[in-house]
């Protein structure tokens, strides 16, 4: 499935966070949103989403998303948010059957009961299972989360931060699975992160934003430069390259202070 977004533009009150963005993600592709702290990365997803309503035109395989119903979209989009609130009082089993919900008819049937504990078994969370989600470790929270949208079963993936409560080995275990959702069942990924290392490691092609404007849309390899993270991000890098893959390197906040 396609994802297209033309003129996407969103305020906060009298606040301008987006400002136009362009963009589509294709079958299989895994498309890195990186910027700033502040450069409209989940506001974005958020909208891609319709979590907020934007200004501009989002579409679904050419359909406009504005006249699908909230169930249509949640069968072509599962979204994993920053944060889980800890006070859902549930455990992991039950709150990973909520992404069966778009699917789910008059009662649980065999097949939601296998997505389920296929995800949670993906994620390596089995021990965890009838804990409640708030018995559990930030980054098992986010670990539970992906689990759900595994389980929604869309061709679409929008993951804002999904790595930033893992450590080193689960931010690589769960950017692989992501991976592998793309490459073995032609899922398209939208993903925030911050590390830039990671973006380059495992996305197709990047968008970098800044100021809630596009500066700059490519492959890792085209778009990982040094004069461009001097410009965006203000800081001084070194960029090496492993098996092909740009490795930053951070040196110094350079005299360009990033907006």
């Amino acid at each position: 499935m396609r994802l297209e977004a033309q003129e996407i533009s969103f305020s906060y009150g009298s606040e301008e966070v987006l400002k136009g963005i362009d963009l589509a993600l294709e079958e299989g592709e895994i498309l890195g949103l990186v910027g700033p702290n502040g450069s409209g990365k989940s506001t974005l997803i958020k909208c891609l989403n319709r979590v907020l309503h934007p200004k501009g035109r989002i579409r679904l395989d050419g359909r406009d998303i504005t006249g699908m119903s909230t169930r249509e979209i949640a069968r072509c989009i599962a979204y994993v948010p920053q944060a889980l609130s800890v006070g859902m009082m549930m455990n992991v089993f039950d709150f990973v059957m909520m992404g069966r919900r778009p699917h789910i008819g008059w009662s649980v049937g065999d097949r939601d009961v296998e997505k389920v504990v296929e995800a949670i078994r993906l994620l390596g969370l089995e021990e965890l299972a009838f804990r409640r989600t708030t018995q559990i470790s930030g980054g098992e929270r986010q670990k539970v989360m992906i689990a759900r949208a595994l389980a929604q079963e869309t061709p679409i993936l929008l993951l804002d931060e999904p790595t930033s409560s893992l450590d080193l080995r689960h931010q690589m275990e769960v950017m692989e699975l992501v991976q592998r959702q793309a490459q073995e069942k032609g899922t398209g990924v939208i993903v925030a992160l911050h590390d830039l290392n990671l973006a380059a490691r495992y996305c197709d092609r990047i968008v970098m934003l800044k100021g809630g404007r596009i500066a700059g849309t490519g492959r890792p390899t085209e778009l990982f430069l040094p004069e461009k993270i001097r410009a965006v991000y203000g800081i001084e890098v070194e960029i090496h390259r492993i098996d092909g893959v740009p490795y930053l390197i951070p040196i110094r906040p350079s005299g360009e202070a990033a907006a």
